[in-house]
């Protein structure tokens, strides 16, 4: 069969338009690309929702790792001291990125003397002074009705054993402390002994006011701005000072200096003969006295020895036990 010259080619061309049609372009509606947008984020947000939540879950619940740590190590290494009955610690003042100060209390065996606080103390500030971490460890060393605040600057702990033998050797002082103020809530490095707590526990409540004055008058080793509590003696405390200490007997406590500190002194002097109990407590702020007496007659005799004293006492809480 013959064909003809051109058959072939239209033949070729006929058979590439049947078998290649135009493609029909698709559109997608406004409406369809605004779903898929919403789909996209939502699940975004939701996957970023989730992993906000199981960090801050991992964080409120596995606490704050330095802080343990410090802690935890101080406990271990104080409970493994010779003599020591009890170590105790919490994490004290903190801000939401770093706990900076643990308080720590650790009380000696029943029977320990002065030179086992010594001891304890002196081993206490080398392992603080020792440890390399931000967060600060604050330990109290009790041994009975001594106690002493430990420094991570060994040159402040001795001088605050030495204040601690001075306080001693007052007449009628049958218990010392010698501590800085707790933290409160903020960062701060304990070396120095400007300001620390000077207590005394004597044996009378007559000797109250005469060992204020003498600890006001001439602190011991010349230590400057001393805060000095005087307590009288109560059988359940175990700490002369801080929040380890809570008294039921008379108690001078002196964080400050007034215009009327020596007026008031002197009142709590002369009401000790009508009165069961004294609390006085002065700061820079107010001063306070709590006070509790058998009787009515009682109670208008102290209020006329306030009264007459020239003291200024921002606040007084006069209770009648008969």
């Amino acid at each position: 069969m013959v064909l003809p010259p051109d058959a072939g080619c239209r033949r070729v061309v006929e058979t590439c338009i049947m078998t290649t049609p135009a493609a029909t372009p698709v559109r997608r509606s406004l409406v369809g690309r605004i779903f898929t947008y919403l789909f996209v984020t939502v699940g975004v947000l939701a996957s970023v929702a989730a992993l906000l939540a199981g960090g801050l879950a991992w964080v409120f619940t596995s606490g704050d790792i330095p802080a343990d740590n410090a802690r935890n190590d101080f406990v271990d290494y104080a409970d493994g001291i010779t003599g020591v009955a009890s170590v105790t610690a919490q994490i004290g003042s903190t801000d939401m990125q770093q706990p900076f100060n643990v308080d720590a209390m650790i009380t000696l065996d029943p029977d320990c003397s002065i030179g086992d606080l010594e001891r304890t103390v002196d081993a206490v500030t080398k392992h603080i002074a020792d440890t390399e971490t931000d967060v600060q460890v604050h330990p109290v060393v009790a041994c009975g009705d001594l106690s002493v605040g430990v420094s991570p600057v060994a040159k402040v702990t001795d001088e605050r054993m030495a204040l601690l033998r001075e306080l001693l050797a007052l007449p009628n002082a049958t218990g010392a402390a010698v501590v800085y103020p707790q933290p409160g809530y903020e960062r701060f490095v304990d070396s120095s002994n400007s300001g620390v707590t000077l207590a005394v526990r004597v044996d009378s409540r007559d000797a109250l006011v005469p060992t204020t004055r003498q600890l006001l008058a001439h602190p011991p080793l010349g230590v400057a701005a001393p805060a000095v509590v005087a307590d009288a003696g109560s059988a359940e405390m175990g700490g002369l000072v801080g929040h380890y200490a809570g008294s039921s007997a008379s108690r001078i406590s002196v964080a400050g200096n007034t215009a009327t500190r020596d007026e008031l002194l002197g009142a709590v002097d002369a009401m000790a003969a009508h009165t069961l109990r004294t609390t006085a407590t002065v700061s820079t702020a107010e001063t306070t006295l709590e006070i509790e007496v058998a009787t009515a007659e009682e109670a208008r005799a102290v209020n006329a020895v306030i009264a007459g004293s020239g003291a200024e006492v921002t606040r007084t809480t006069l209770t009648i036990r008969p």
